[in-house]
């Protein structure tokens, strides 16, 4: 690279990365926010919190890194645009080709990235994480013996145990699974007693009933029992694949599945969904660079038409990623969705590519950008007015005191 392009690529870079650390760290905050009632509820120790927001860095850096892009480099050739860098760089026969070169390396950076996270970082994170929870559930069946009050062990799962007795023993064993949107289990035990057996934890209840209402048609079945064995293992961190979801999965698992897998047998759909989308999703920082460099790359004097090109480069790019999530979502059960979301980011590297290569240059209707300039006026007078009305009223009340 030359000077100018080493100068282009600095500042897009480090103003991508402030984007990228600065959006991350608000996401992440409202992503540990929704799990941090099971952390605290079971006790869990500061590294936990630590823990769980580093599995969900991945994930959040996947969705963020293309928009980080795209306001890193539209913000630096906006600028240069404004200190009128691009308007000397075109007068002096230097074009486009000084803006895209250094872009484009920064996308292909990002873009390698975003592969190697999709591939390999995010399954890992999401499985770490899965354990962490389900090992905080677990630990919450402890605190519920101990306080003898309902605990939600997870979505639609309760637990209260009332009494604790001297040798372990256990009294007035309640349980509420409503997980199945079809079916409704109940447990009740006057007594128990918590035991470990080849790696699995159980709940040896005696005395007690089992209800179950079929959600469909109303109908409770009632089973009263003598002794029964309740499995807590599945609470616990394990190491087979069958009970992580697709997500969770590492890509050889997506694309050869265990035979014996349930989710791979029952939900096929969700399983050609996550492949979809760690296959397809990695190209958008490229897509969302070619787009800024076509939007913002090109010199402009008015100020209307800078604001008018920013923001279709901002509108086209949420629209296709908009786009791309709701086509994931169908590409389980579409062939055409499917197919679609790999034809939606290489068409858009196709078309901007060949806008870029032919020099061709979309240009802002006149009327808009009149409109856009009265509507600006009217607001500047409307905010002045407002600070000059307000500055008075200070006046007179600062006098009246």
């Amino acid at each position: 690279m030359n000077l100018i392009e080493r100068y282009i690529f600095r500042r897009t870079l480090s103003l991508s990365m402030m984007s990228l650390f600065a959006t991350t760290f608000i996401v992440l905050i409202t992503q540990v926010l929704l799990f941090v009632n099971v952390l605290t509820q079971s006790g869990q120790a500061l590294s936990a919190f630590l823990k769980l927001a580093f599995t969900l860095t991945p994930g959040m850096i996947m969705i963020v890194m293309p928009f980080a892009l795209i306001l890193g480099a539209s913000n630096t050739l906006n600028r240069m645009n404004n200190d009128s860098e691009l308007a000397v760089m075109e007068a002096a026969g230097a074009g486009r080709k000084f803006i895209i070169k250094p872009v484009l390396t920064l996308a292909m950076v990002l873009t390698l990235i975003s592969l190697l996270i999709a591939q390999f970082a995010e399954p890992w994170a999401n499985r770490h994480r899965r354990n962490l929870l389900v090992s905080a559930g677990a630990d919450l069946i402890q605190i519920a013996i101990q306080s003898g009050t309902f605990r939600k062990l997870e979505k639609n799962l309760y637990v209260q145990i009332a009494d604790q007795f001297p040798g372990g023993k256990l009294g007035g064993i309640f349980l509420v699974d409503r997980r199945d949107e079809n079916t409704e289990l109940l447990y009740y035990a006057k007594h128990g007693t918590m035991v470990k057996q080849d790696d699995q934890n159980l709940i040896l209840m005696t005395d007690g009933e089992i209800h179950r209402r079929d959600n469909s048609s109303g109908d409770v079945s009632v089973i009263s029992f003598a002794s029964y064995a309740l499995n807590l293992s599945q609470y616990k961190p394990v190491t087979n694949s069958s009970i992580y979801l697709p997500k969770e999965w590492t890509t050889e698992e997506l694309l050869y599945p265990d035979p014996d897998n349930r989710i791979a047998q029952r939900s096929p759909s969700i399983v050609r969904s996550e492949i979809h989308r760690r296959f397809s999703e990695w190209m958008y920082p490229l897509v969302f660079a070619l787009i800024a460099i076509y939007f913002a790359g090109t010199a402009r004097a008015n100020r209307q038409e800078r604001i008018w090109s920013m923001g279709s480069a901002f509108g086209v790019s949420f629209m296709l990623r908009g786009l791309g999530f709701a086509l994931v979502n169908k590409a389980g059960t579409s062939s055409i969705a499917a197919a679609a979301c790999y034809a939606l980011p290489l068409s858009a590297i196709v078309i901007f590519g060949f806008l870029l290569l032919t020099g061709s240059v979309i240009r802002v209707p006149q009327k808009l950008i009149e409109k856009t300039a009265a509507l600006v006026s009217a607001f500047e007078a409307w905010r002045i007015g407002l600070i000059i009305r307000f500055s008075g009223y200070r006046k007179n009340t600062e006098g009246t005191l």
